[in-house]
């Protein structure tokens, strides 16, 4: 009997739907946070204020402020996409 690769195995590079599920919870965390670093950002907490209330790694709060400097508009998901990928 011959087993069939599933759609999860990875052979292929990639993880399936599963890869997908991951990747959007990840996506959505990290809008989340992005969402968070900012409004914080904005009242004028500095990095260190912000990762201590947050519970976040003050290079992440700094990417974070750092991407989203790109922007003319907050955008919250594009900012995540860049966060991700950095």
């Amino acid at each position: 009997m011959t087993e069939e690769p599933s759609e999860h195995d990875g052979s292929d590079g990639t993880f399936g739907s599963f890869g997908d599920t991951i990747d959007q919870n990840l996506l959505q965390k990290t809008i989340q946070d992005v969402h968070e670093v900012l409004a914080r950002a904005q009242k004028g907490d500095t990095i260190q204020e912000i990762a201590a209330e947050l519970g976040l790694d003050e290079q992440y709060v700094y990417n974070i402020q750092v991407s989203a400097q790109g922007f003319r508009e907050d955008d919250e998901i594009a900012v995540a996409h860049l966060v991700m990928m950095g």
